[in-house]
């Protein structure tokens, strides 16, 4: 089963869950006022950091240097947006902590690592090698008739 696939199955039971927990505690319209009032807060903080993460962009780019952190903040800018917009508390969770720039720093410097290690090791899928030899053939030099 893919990551994805897990996750697609697995978030939405948290969520419920969530959902559930949260709704018997403080009642189903504060539960609903609290999901409406994540995502608004969510989006006006989203705001505030994207024109930040702009801002240093261009100045990068002014610079004449290439802006990578930035543009990772940026991914990571718009994984958050989609998980805010997302009801739920599990979702917005993630989503404020993607919000914070030291975590986005961090899960970026992770990343890189875990794709430098899987690229200079190369994960081989079959230990099967097969050698031969080739040769080139120049059908330009003959003529059809």
């Amino acid at each position: 089963m893919s990551i994805a696939l897990t996750l697609f199955i697995i978030i939405p039971i948290i969520e419920i869950y969530f959902f559930i927990f949260v709704g018997e505690l403080i009642g189903v319209w504060p539960t609903i006022a609290m999901i409406i009032l994540t995502a608004i807060i969510g989006v006006s903080l989203l705001k505030q950091q994207g024109l930040s993460v702009i801002k240093k962009f261009q100045n990068k780019l002014q610079q004449g240097k290439i802006p990578t952190a930035e543009l990772a903040d940026g991914i990571f800018l718009i994984i958050s947006a989609a998980l805010l917009l997302t009801p739920g508390f599990f979702t917005d969770s993630i989503g404020f902590l993607l919000l914070i720039p030291f975590i986005r720093e961090f899960i970026a410097e992770f990343g890189l690592a875990l794709f430098i290690d899987f690229s200079v090791s190369g994960d081989k899928k079959s230990d099967t090698i097969i050698d031969g030899e080739f040769y080139e053939i120049n059908n330009d030099d003959k003529k059809i008739k």
